[in-house]
């Protein structure tokens, strides 16, 4: 796929990200709301760049489409060269709390880029007990998880 073999094309997709693009954000706060569950995601550049490394910056795009009413659905496609076609793969996310439109754009991307196996690998790895301080009506962890 764009001069890269299926084995080389997966590999590089499907690479660890370097601790500084790896975020981290609360999954889950307890009720006496002093300690959370942080978990590690990757954000949109970082998917991005990725793409741009591996398939090059005018070899993939993205589409979205608003699903039910509270939903974003986004396919992220792929050039393939050598059958001269594009391959799309789908996911979707409900709009989030905080911007909610844009929360479910960038979730829908993030769920569509694992399927071509981007940060798969992070849903895996075990979060992390922190303590937390509320931030006015949200929570924040007191350190960076690193």
């Amino acid at each position: 796929m764009n001069g890269l073999d299926l084995a080389e094309f997966r590999k590089k997709m499907t690479a660890p990200f370097t601790a500084a693009e790896i975020e981290w954000k609360l999954q889950v706060v307890l009720k006496d709301k002093k300690s959370g569950l942080a978990v590690p995601y990757i954000d949109s550049r970082a998917i991005q760049n990725r793409l741009d490394e591996v398939v090059g910056p005018m070899n993939w795009r993205s589409e979205f489409r608003e699903w039910k009413d509270k939903a974003q659905i986004c396919g992220i496609s792929i050039w393939d060269a050598e059958k001269g076609d594009w391959n799309v793969k789908w996911d979707g996310a409900d709009d989030t709390w905080i911007e909610s439109t844009k929360g479910g754009l960038s979730d829908s991307f993030m769920w569509a880029a694992t399927h071509w196996g981007i940060g798969s690998y992070l849903y895996s790895l075990d979060g992390a007990w922190v303590p937390i301080c509320l931030l006015y009506h949200s929570a924040a962890a007191h350190d960076r998880v690193r």
